[in-house]
Protein backbone atom coordinates (compact mmCIF):
# COMPACT_ATOMS: atom_id res chain seq x y z
CA UNK A 1 0.00 0.00 0.00
CA UNK A 2 1.81 3.10 -1.20
CA UNK A 3 -0.83 5.25 -2.87
CA UNK A 4 -0.59 9.03 -2.68
CA UNK A 5 -3.19 10.22 -0.17
CA UNK A 6 -3.62 13.53 -1.98
CA UNK A 7 -4.82 11.66 -5.08
CA UNK A 8 -7.38 9.48 -3.26
CA UNK A 9 -10.99 10.08 -2.38
CA UNK A 10 -11.42 10.48 1.38
CA UNK A 11 -13.25 7.14 1.67
CA UNK A 12 -10.42 5.32 -0.10
CA UNK A 13 -7.75 6.99 2.01
CA UNK A 14 -9.60 6.12 5.23
CA UNK A 15 -10.14 2.52 4.08
CA UNK A 16 -6.47 2.03 3.17
CA UNK A 17 -5.27 3.51 6.46
CA UNK A 18 -7.68 1.33 8.47
CA UNK A 19 -6.84 -1.82 6.51
CA UNK A 20 -3.12 -1.16 6.95
CA UNK A 21 -3.59 -0.79 10.70
CA UNK A 22 -5.66 -4.00 10.76
CA UNK A 23 -2.92 -5.95 8.95
CA UNK A 24 -0.21 -4.67 11.30
CA UNK A 25 -2.34 -5.53 14.31
CA UNK A 26 -2.97 -9.03 12.96
CA UNK A 27 0.76 -9.60 12.42
CA UNK A 28 2.01 -8.07 15.69
CA UNK A 29 -0.98 -8.42 18.02
CA UNK A 30 -0.59 -4.68 18.68
CA UNK A 31 -2.56 -1.82 17.17
CA UNK A 32 -0.31 0.84 15.61
CA UNK A 33 -0.05 4.09 17.56
CA UNK A 34 1.35 6.19 14.71
CA UNK A 35 1.74 6.48 10.97
CA UNK A 36 4.12 7.51 8.22
CA UNK A 37 2.08 8.27 5.13
CA UNK A 38 3.16 6.86 1.76
CA UNK A 39 5.68 9.21 0.14
CA UNK A 40 5.10 11.55 3.11
CA UNK A 41 1.96 12.64 1.26
CA UNK A 42 -0.93 14.37 3.03
CA UNK A 43 -4.43 15.12 1.80
CA UNK A 44 -6.84 17.61 3.31
CA UNK A 45 -8.37 14.67 5.24
CA UNK A 46 -5.22 12.87 6.44
CA UNK A 47 -4.96 14.54 9.85
CA UNK A 48 -8.66 14.03 10.53
CA UNK A 49 -8.35 10.31 9.71
CA UNK A 50 -5.27 10.04 11.94
CA UNK A 51 -7.28 11.54 14.78
CA UNK A 52 -10.30 9.28 14.08
CA UNK A 53 -7.97 6.28 14.32
CA UNK A 54 -6.70 7.45 17.71
CA UNK A 55 -3.09 7.61 16.52
CA UNK A 56 -0.73 9.57 18.75
CA UNK A 57 1.98 10.43 16.26
CA UNK A 58 2.70 11.03 12.60
CA UNK A 59 6.08 10.96 10.83
CA UNK A 60 5.39 12.45 7.40
CA UNK A 61 6.04 16.19 7.62
CA UNK A 62 9.13 18.44 7.67
CA UNK A 63 8.22 21.68 9.47
CA UNK A 64 10.97 21.40 12.11
CA UNK A 65 14.05 19.44 13.14
CA UNK A 66 12.44 18.26 16.36
CA UNK A 67 9.07 16.84 17.38
CA UNK A 68 6.09 19.16 17.67
CA UNK A 69 2.33 18.89 18.14
CA UNK A 70 0.22 19.18 15.01
CA UNK A 71 -2.37 21.92 14.98
CA UNK A 72 -5.71 21.95 13.20
CA UNK A 73 -7.38 25.34 12.80
CA UNK A 74 -4.68 26.65 15.17
CA UNK A 75 -5.82 24.24 17.90
CA UNK A 76 -3.68 21.42 19.39
CA UNK A 77 -4.66 17.97 18.11
CA UNK A 78 -2.81 15.70 20.54
CA UNK A 79 -0.92 14.23 17.55
CA UNK A 80 2.86 14.58 17.76
CA UNK A 81 4.85 15.03 14.55
CA UNK A 82 8.17 13.17 14.33
CA UNK A 83 9.58 15.07 11.35
CA UNK A 84 11.24 13.45 8.37
CA UNK A 85 14.13 14.82 6.32
CA UNK A 86 15.35 14.02 2.81
CA UNK A 87 18.99 13.74 3.92
CA UNK A 88 18.01 10.80 6.19
CA UNK A 89 16.03 8.89 3.53
CA UNK A 90 17.71 5.92 1.81
CA UNK A 91 15.73 6.47 -1.39
CA UNK A 92 17.41 9.85 -1.89
CA UNK A 93 20.76 8.13 -2.42
CA UNK A 94 19.87 4.68 -3.70
CA UNK A 95 16.61 4.90 -5.63
CA UNK A 96 15.70 8.37 -6.92
CA UNK A 97 17.76 10.61 -9.18
CA UNK A 98 17.07 14.35 -9.21
CA UNK A 99 15.80 14.26 -12.79
CA UNK A 100 14.10 10.85 -12.51
CA UNK A 101 16.08 9.40 -15.40
CA UNK A 102 18.15 6.81 -13.56
CA UNK A 103 19.19 5.46 -10.23
CA UNK A 104 21.63 7.66 -8.34
CA UNK A 105 25.24 6.58 -8.18
CA UNK A 106 25.72 6.44 -4.39
CA UNK A 107 27.68 3.72 -2.67
CA UNK A 108 26.40 2.17 0.54
CA UNK A 109 29.56 3.43 2.27
CA UNK A 110 28.74 7.00 1.19
CA UNK A 111 25.17 6.67 2.43
CA UNK A 112 26.33 5.21 5.74
CA UNK A 113 28.77 8.10 6.11
CA UNK A 114 25.95 10.63 5.69
CA UNK A 115 23.75 8.80 8.19
CA UNK A 116 26.60 8.60 10.73
CA UNK A 117 27.31 12.33 10.40
CA UNK A 118 23.62 13.08 10.81
CA UNK A 119 23.48 10.88 13.92
CA UNK A 120 26.59 12.44 15.43
CA UNK A 121 25.22 15.95 14.87
CA UNK A 122 21.87 15.07 16.40
CA UNK A 123 23.56 13.37 19.34
CA UNK A 124 25.85 16.35 19.95
CA UNK A 125 22.90 18.76 19.91
CA UNK A 126 20.54 16.37 21.77
CA UNK A 127 18.24 16.52 18.73
CA UNK A 128 16.04 13.98 16.99
CA UNK A 129 17.60 11.39 14.71
CA UNK A 130 15.36 9.15 12.63
CA UNK A 131 15.78 7.46 9.29
CA UNK A 132 13.37 6.67 6.49
CA UNK A 133 14.34 3.24 5.18
CA UNK A 134 12.64 1.19 2.48
CA UNK A 135 13.18 -2.62 2.48
CA UNK A 136 13.15 -2.68 -1.33
CA UNK A 137 15.82 0.05 -1.47
CA UNK A 138 18.26 -0.47 1.40
CA UNK A 139 17.70 -4.22 1.64
CA UNK A 140 16.64 -6.36 4.56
Amino acid sequence: IHELNSELRVESERSLMMRSADVLEKITSKRPTGIRTPSWDYSDATLQIIREMGLTYDSSLMADDNCYELLEDEEPTGVIEIPVEWIRDDATYLWMSPDGSSRPDSSLDDVLSVFIREFEGAYQDADLFQLTLHPHVIGY
